[in-house]
């Protein structure tokens, strides 16, 4: 199983102007609501720190972060991180509380790089967080033994600052995992179910034999629904 296919997916931003209110500006930071639908549609739903989504964490909406914080950039570029959609990301309650107003990347420039030395965060919007950090089998998020470069890797700092392996998102992953393993076998299930019908209709196995072990089939496609659901 790819799991690469199961977490962290990769982010891309509407245009601007689908920001805007009806004046043409954008949303105020205070505008809570109005910000927060289309930004949660631009995280997919996940908080773009430890991945877990909406409907895995009972439905409640989660925070929108200031990617670039407010504290620190407050009185900088006459405030507009502040107000501008591309700083605002979705993020859990726990990994907001957790990052708070920490920013070890560039207070120089609007756009600067976000991490340095090993320290700092990888904006899911400009850069695939994949080639930083993945989800083992155990539903753990590590260190991607690649070559960064000079800046390097901030997966072990955002780990362990965010605690992206506490035990509850841990369980959310494995629970991912499972569910997904659930649908295959489902699959193949419904697959020898279709093939034993056809069997049948061949006439190479009779209708006894037949719904015999489609009755056993499908007693086990109900264990793996359930489990699905």
């Amino acid at each position: 199983m790819d799991l690469n296919t199961l977490f962290f997916p990769k982010l891309s931003r509407h245009p601007k102007y689908m920001y805007h209110s009806n004046n043409g500006d954008f949303y105020a930071a205070s505008n809570y609501q109005s910000n927060y639908d289309i930004i949660a549609e631009n995280c997919k739903h996940r908080c773009v720190y430890c991945d877990a989504t909406e409907k895995e964490c009972g439905g409640e909406r989660f925070s929108l972060d200031h990617f670039r914080p407010k504290d620190i950039f407050v009185n900088k570029f006459n405030g507009i991180l502040l107000r501008h959609p591309y700083n605002l990301h979705l993020s859990c309650q726990k990994c907001n509380v957790l990052k708070s107003k920490d920013w070890q990347g560039c207070q120089i420039t609007i756009d600067g790089y976000s991490y340095a030395l090993g320290k700092g965060y990888v904006d899911r919007f400009q850069k695939d967080i994949l080639k930083y950090m993945y989800v083992q089998e155990n539903g753990r998020i590590a260190i991607t033994e690649s070559n960064i470069g000079y800046a390097q890797n901030p997966a072990k700092y955002m780990i362990e600052r965010l605690h992206l392996n506490r035990p509850n998102r841990v369980y959310l992953r494995q629970q991912r995992v499972i569910k997904q393993l659930s649908r295959k076998i489902d699959s193949l299930l419904a697959k020898l179910t279709a093939e034993t019908i056809q069997a049948c209709d061949e006439g190479h196995r009779t209708p006894a034999k037949s719904m015999k072990r489609i009755a056993k089939i499908e007693t086990q496609r109900d264990k793996f629904r359930a489990i699905v659901t």
